[in-house]
């Protein structure tokens, strides 16, 4: 007996030394797998799949459903199993920019999730890192803009039917008012939005501007990516959607 209790001691215990290289270990293995997730922070795609900043993901030539990316991956929908159960494999992919030449990279496949697939990029030049970090920051920004609760007097006395404000000072407001449906202000320039005309896009001097699709794709990637956005927000993405079904077609 006391041979065996000795055997289970010696086998199953470890000094502390043991368990610190152990940790140690296990943290190498997380930082080189890139999966310190939060310091990658995932911007969702819009639902149209369009965007002139996001860029479509490309997969044995075909246009693959991108849910969302960062500067560490990219997750796709995955409903037919075409990518199976392969974890660890380094795929060839490429990014489509709107009115751009593809660009190759590759990743590895480094997670399943009911219907997705989770790749990790895989030495991405600087160039498309940097573009990506340029990209990506109207959904970041979208992310921390918060609903500014108004009380009974203020209701009464606004002009105005909700504020969303961010971490910058950037704001969204939806208008009482016929006319004006909602004003978008973020990175220097305003944006007042119609039901039934174009948006009209202003700089910090007041000077006008027109709406493009480098526009509409920054309000798109930052409207779907506010959290629990109001009923006011998710019909000011389907007004943009309108937009979007022209800007996919140019060129």
């Amino acid at each position: 007996m006391k041979k065996l209790s000795h055997w289970l001691k010696t086998k199953f215990s470890r000094s502390n030394d043991d368990w610190t290289q152990m940790s140690s270990s296990i943290q190498k293995m997380a930082a080189k797998n890139n999966l310190h997730r939060r310091k990658n922070v995932r911007v969702l795609y819009p639902n149209s799949h369009y965007s002139a900043k996001l860029p479509q993901i490309i997969y044995n030539s075909k246009v693959e459903k991108a849910m969302d990316i960062s500067l560490g991956g990219v997750c796709l929908l995955n409903d037919t199993n075409r990518f199976g159960l392969r974890l660890g494999e380094i795929i060839s992919l490429s990014f489509r920019w709107f009115n751009e030449k593809d660009v190759d990279f590759k990743a590895v496949i480094v997670g399943h999730s009911y219907n997705k697939v989770h790749l990790q990029f895989k030495d991405l030049s600087t160039d498309i890192y940097v573009k990506l970090s340029i990209n990506l920051k109207s959904g970041m920004v979208g992310r921390k803009i918060k609903r500014s609760l108004l009380n009974e007097n203020e209701a009464i006395q606004s002009e105005y039917s909700e504020l969303w404000v961010g971490l910058n000072n950037e704001k969204l407001i939806f208008f009482n008012a016929d006319s004006l449906y909602a004003k978008l202000s973020y990175f220097g320039t305003t944006i007042d939005f119609f039901e039934d005309k174009k948006p009209q896009v202003f700089n910090k001097q007041g000077s006008s501007f027109n709406f493009t699709e480098i526009h509409l794709s920054d309000c798109l990637i930052l409207l779907t990516n506010i959290p629990s956005p109001s009923d006011s927000i998710k019909k000011l993405i389907c007004l943009l959607q309108n937009f979007n079904e022209h800007y996919r077609n140019v060129g």
